[in-house]
């Protein structure tokens, strides 16, 4: 079991967002976290140091895309209330709400 600390840092994404990562410090918890305990598996986490790399970016491309699942939230995070504007852009973003 990792830190709860670690388990709540995928959490402050948005479904399907992207968590970078400087190094194998930050890394190591947050992938035990996704894969061991499946804590938030939608969130991708980009370590900063291979992004440069051709072989990282095909295998973050490939990765499996996993359902967002609002059950693996904590309950102190706040449901979104509804769409909001994307900053720059006249369009609407989706609503997530796990009603």
């Amino acid at each position: 079991m990792t830190d709860p600390a670690w388990d709540e840092l995928p959490n402050s994404v948005e479904p399907y967002g992207i968590l970078v990562t400087a190094g194998d410090n930050d890394t190591f918890p947050l992938w035990y976290a996704q894969h061991v305990e499946g804590i938030r598996k939608d969130v991708v986490i980009a370590v900063t140091e291979p992004l440069n790399t051709e072989w990282y970016a095909r295998q973050l491309v490939g990765n499996p895309v996993y359902a967002y699942n609002c059950r693996r939230l904590s309950s102190s995070r706040p449901e979104t209330s509804g769409p909001r504007s994307l900053p720059g852009s006249s369009r609407k973003a989706t609503s997530w709400s796990c009603a």
